[in-house]
């Protein structure tokens, strides 16, 4: 079987990306405190990069920010707009590319990349992601990039086989199919019972001091790590004057 996209598995989890639902407003707020210290003093325009369906982008602007959210899947862009209009938010949703940020040069005050979406992205997709984040913040404006532990977690037994249960009571099994340690990324196999469907993903294997080296590479200092649970980190990053070496 093909590795596929992440589309069946954010259908077994649709709550989770619906920024109505109480799932989603639960993973806002176990992030709400350490982004609104963090972003205390900041104003102006924050750019939350791979926003999704923008539960963290609405959250953004409660925090008096002028957001926009940008996301690669047209389908989580249509949902955000619809909810934005819903609730009469003034945040803007654009289909694009994180690599490729179309936006140009110092145009945000700070930026967020948020939800856990690191599995996606390889340590070369994540280093243009950085690299582009980097061009389009002033200086001295914080990136701030939440991740789970999956060295951590691969440590404890990740590739034993899992089952996993959505809100509304529906049972996904997950089995460890390989590990790529050269590529850096480890494959499972799902299967929904309810439905029978089977697909496979890969997920890309990301640790606190990869994403800071990414960052620290790109012209970022690390300002502080928060640790909200277990295997649950936030990066807090500045953006650096100088010139990147």
């Amino acid at each position: 079987m093909a590795v596929g996209s992440f589309k069946p598995h954010y259908r077994f989890y649709s709550s989770r990306y619906d920024p109505s639902s109480p799932l989603a407003k639960a993973r806002v707020e176990e992030l709400s405190g350490a982004l609104s210290e963090a972003l205390e003093s900041t104003r102006g325009r924050v750019l939350d990069v791979c926003c999704g369906a923008g539960a963290f982008s609405f959250f953004l602007e409660t925090l008096r920010l002028d957001v926009i959210g940008v996301d690669i899947q047209e389908e989580m862009v249509k949902k955000a707009r619809a909810y934005s209009r819903r609730i009469g938010s003034r945040a803007e949703f654009m289909v694009m590319d994180a690599r490729e940020l179309g936006f140009p040069s110092e145009a945000f005050n700070a930026a967020t990349l948020l939800g856990g979406s690191l599995p996606h992205f390889s340590i070369h997709d994540m280093d243009r992601i950085v690299s582009e984040v980097y061009r389009v913040l002033k200086p001295s404006s914080l990136f701030i990039v939440d991740l789970i532990d999956w060295i951590s977690l691969l440590a404890q037994g990740y590739e034993r086989s899992m089952a996993e249960a959505n809100d509304k009571g529906e049972i996904m099994l997950s089995y460890h199919m390989s590990l790529n340690t050269v590529e850096g990324y480890v494959e499972r196999l799902y299967h929904v019972l309810s439905t029978g469907e089977v697909f496979r993903i890969k997920l890309y294997l990301w640790a606190p001091w990869q994403a800071r080296y990414v960052l620290e590479k790109n012209g970022f200092t690390l300002v502080d790590v928060r640790r909200l649970s277990e295997r649950h980190y936030m990066l807090i990053s500045a953006r650096r004057e100088a010139a990147r070496k």
